[in-house]
């Protein structure tokens, strides 16, 4: 079979970084070897944030998180084993999967959950992947939370498995109030010191419980995944990490 000549030509300036920034530079009637030297301008924040860096983010996220039908509980870091017992309770949960990548909250899940005596699944196990489904409610912690919108940022890869935030019926997540930050613009600012973890897989921003439209367009809850989610802030802004 005989490849055209205009499908080669486009793969290699679809692979060209320079043939393609040229044609663009073109189009925009850029002149040849033309550097830019000059600053970059500073941006007026006011103009692109909506949430303020100096406002109360927890009292904000909270808000936010609420209003897109996600529960919200407050605790400091000695109350963070009655709220997750209440809530496991409430929904009548008898085991769960944690995948938490914050050791020391890791660590003090897995004893919460040894004292309640809820069944633990590994994540890390070979079986995970037949048991997410059926498993009662999935703890996580969270890369970040943003005030702005009320949305969790949760990656995964070895330290965090998807899913355990996106397959079990019920997702607590655990958001530290030294995470909250104001929007993306801050989160991306900070990107690259909190990422202990390299080969991340996926990276995704939760903002509420599973929805889904039918053709109508009638908006269900919970069809598949998480059709509850709690979040517990936790109170570390007087605690050492």
């Amino acid at each position: 079979m005989t490849t055209p000549t205009h499908t080669s030509q486009a793969r290699h300036l679809g692979t060209d970084r320079e043939v393609f920034l040229a044609k663009i530079r073109g189009a925009l009637g850029a002149k040849k070897g033309r550097t830019i030297t000059e600053p970059v301008p500073d941006v007026d924040e006011s103009l692109v944030r909506l949430c303020q860096t100096d406002e109360d983010l927890p009292a904000r996220f909270a808000d936010r998180a609420q209003a897109l039908g996600m529960q919200i509980h407050h605790a400091k870091v000695n109350e963070l084993g009655a709220q997750i017992g209440n809530i496991l309770e409430k929904h009548n949960c008898k085991e769960a999967v944690t995948s938490i990548a914050h050791q020391l909250l890791n660590k003090q899940v897995t004893e919460i959950l040894r004292d309640l005596g809820t069944a633990m699944i590994d994540h890390k196990s070979t079986s995970w992947h037949d048991q997410q489904f059926d498993v009662d409610a999935g703890i996580t912690d969270v890369d970040a939370a943003l005030a702005e919108t009320g949305s969790i940022i949760i990656s995964s890869g070895a330290h965090r498995s998807r899913g355990s935030y996106l397959a079990p019926p019920l997702h607590i997540a655990l958001v530290r109030t030294s995470q909250i930050l104001a929007d993306l613009i801050d989160y991306f600012d900070c990107k690259n010191d909190w990422l202990d973890e390299p080969n991340q897989s996926a990276t995704v921003l939760i903002s509420g419980p599973s929805k889904t439209a039918d053709i109508e367009g009638i908006l269900i809850t919970g069809v598949h995944g998480p059709g509850m989610v709690h979040i517990i802030i936790i109170d570390d802004q007087s605690q050492s990490e």
